[in-house]
């Protein structure tokens, strides 16, 4: 899976994410309580349906806000093998 987009509003700590790529490798830096591993749960969510961390959905919409979105537009990278 190579991922090409991904969008996140109200995940986490992400009040609103953008990010795009068309690199094979992608580098996720930033200080401590950056949002970086809730940039891997969203990969993870959209991956298996499931939270690394969280047995409940609503456990995943940042605070005060009644919503969350992960969006991620994917390319399967075995179809071009």
């Amino acid at each position: 899976m190579k991922i090409i987009s991904l969008q996140l509003q109200n995940f986490r700590n992400h009040q609103l994410l953008n990010l795009d790529t068309n690199s094979k490798l992608i580098y996720i830096y930033g200080n401590n309580g950056m949002g970086k591993t809730n940039i891997l749960e969203s990969v993870f969510l959209i991956s298996t349906s499931k939270s690394l961390r969280s047995e409940y959905d609503k456990d995943l919409i940042k605070h005060d806000k009644t919503f969350l979105r992960v969006k991620g537009l994917v390319e399967d990278v075995a179809d071009k093998k």
